[in-house]
C-alpha cells in the first residue's frame, strides 16, 4: 500500500469492487467491531489486536507480532522528545530572553568545538 493510497482504494482494488462498495463494506466492519466492544466489551482479531471500550471511546491495542510488523523500522532506534524544543521556539522573546539566549548559543557552539576537538579512543 503507497502511503498516499486510502485503504477504501486498497480494497477496491484488490477485491476488484467499486470505491463505494470498498467503503461500505468497512463501513459494515466498523459497526460489527463496534457491536461486538458493545456486546462483551471487547473485540479481538487474532493476529491484529484488540478493540475495547473505555467510557465513550473505542481503543485499540495491537498484538505484539502485529505491533512489531508495523515498527520493524524503528525498532532499537531511541525516542527524541521534541515538546521541550517546541515550546522553546514558541515563547515570546523578550529582551532578556533574547540576550539569555543568545548566551546558551554561544556555550552551545563551544562545547560543541569540544566535542569535535575529542579524539576517537585508541584501540
Amino acid at each position: 500500500m503507497k502511503s498516499d493510497q486510502s485503504i477504501i482504494e486498497v480494497i477496491s482494488s484488490e477485491l476488484e469492487i467499486s470505491e463505494n462498495e470498498a467503503a461500505a463494506l468497512i463501513a459494515e466492519w466498523v459497526e460489527h467491531i463496534k457491536s461486538g466492544v458493545e456486546e462483551r466489551g471487547e473485540y479481538r482479531i487474532d493476529g491484529f489486536g484488540s478493540f475495547t471500550k473505555s467510557g465513550d471511546q473505542i481503543n485499540f491495542q495491537p498484538d505484539d507480532k502485529f505491533a512489531l510488523e508495523v515498527n520493524y523500522k524503528y525498532a532499537g532506534m531511541e525516542a527524541i522528545e521534541i515538546l521541550p524544543a517546541y515550546r522553546k521556539a514558541e515563547t515570546p522573546k523578550t529582551e532578556e530572553s533574547t540576550s539569555s539566549q543568545k548566551e546558551d548559543a554561544q556555550k552551545d557552539d563551544s562545547s560543541s568545538d569540544k566535542k569535535l576537538e575529542q579524539k576517537p579512543p585508541e584501540k
